[in-house]
């Protein structure tokens, strides 16, 4: 009887080992299951589906000449504007028309405080967002969606 208690007493840590491991396998299991499982519920959830606005152009200023705030040599912009707004919002165009000369008035001002510097290309959102939201709060029946700078009738978008 003594030899069997023995053995009774060396397999039951064995036991408990394996079943130590059985149960921290099965919690690091759980645990990755549940962190993939969230992690694939958030970015379903972060996923955004932005709708295509089909858009119409306005022509706000053409072969416009406007003297920037450079300090020392005075430069200039020539350019045409254009905005670009919701096609479907008729009341927007209409408004635009009537308001037209106020938005010129809020382009202007607004081009004329910047720099030739502004103009770089790795500055063009930062300028145009600026730009959107100038013309934006003159507007009360819709928003428009960009401004686009082309070139003017006689010669290409220039800064001098």
């Amino acid at each position: 009887m003594a030899k069997n208690e023995n053995i009774e007493t060396e397999n039951s840590p064995k036991k408990g080992n394996k079943m130590m491991i059985v149960v921290v396998l099965a919690l690091v299991i759980a645990g990755i299951g549940t962190f993939g499982g969230v992690y694939f519920y958030m970015q379903a959830k972060n996923t955004v589906t932005v709708a295509k606005v089909e858009t119409a152009n306005y022509q706000l200023m053409e072969d416009t000449q406007i003297n920037l705030s450079d300090k020392g040599a005075k430069k200039y912009l020539k350019t045409s504007v254009a905005l670009s707004y919701d096609k479907s919002n008729k009341n927007l165009a209409k408004e635009i028309e009537e308001k037209k000369l106020n938005i010129q008035d809020a382009t202007v001002w607004y081009l004329k405080g910047k720099q030739s510097t502004d103009f770089e290309a790795d500055k063009k959102e930062e300028l145009k967002k600026g730009l959107v939201e100038i013309i934006n709060k003159e507007l009360d029946k819709g928003k428009i969606v960009d401004v686009l700078f082309t070139g003017a009738k006689s010669t290409n978008f220039v800064i001098q």
